[in-house]
């Protein structure tokens, strides 16, 4: 009957592996943990828009939710100004991790892909391919630049 491996000689077997085999062997868990900060940053929009939906309809009614019109206020600014800056940090982390993948293929291959594809299209599919992809970002900016607008509305 083999037993468990105690965390200490697990570590002094991975320690005597190879740099590659270390990597193949940690890899795995990397992304395992940039998927999950990823995926819970992806989840404060919709937790913010849903939040305000319900104070919204709180303020509707006021024998059911108590607040006053300035709690409100502050409630619905912070809640509307969590949606924009959650969107652009998200975005901001989901092109950081796609930037280190391509870093770690290079590494590992010697291949640029960003390289290759730029000498294989023209520039001004190249120029629409980069719009294109900004184009999460750049939505995310309008919306806070409305959100900034809407509390300029609320607030004065």
């Amino acid at each position: 009957m083999s037993e468990e491996l105690t965390s200490d000689q697990k570590k002094e077997i991975f320690k005597k592996q190879p740099k590659e085999v270390q990597w193949g062997i940690v890899k795995p868990f990397i992304n395992m943990f940039g998927s999950a900060v990823s995926r819970k940053m992806g989840v404060l929009p919709s937790l913010s828009a849903v939040a305000i939906a319900m104070l919204i309809v709180a303020t509707l009614a006021p024998e059911v939710v108590p607040i006053s019109i300035l709690q409100a206020r502050i409630l619905i600014s912070i809640l509307l100004f969590i949606i924009p800056f959650s969107l652009i940090v998200y975005i901001i982390d989901v092109n950081t991790e796609a930037e280190k993948a391509l870093e770690c293929y290079k590494e590992y291959t010697g291949i640029d892909i960003r390289e290759k594809i730029m000498t294989k299209e023209s520039k001004l599919s190249y120029l629409w391919r980069y719009i294109s992809g900004s184009s999460p970002l750049i939505i995310a900016i309008i919306y806070l630049l409305i959100v900034i607008f809407l509390l300029y509305i609320i607030w004065f």
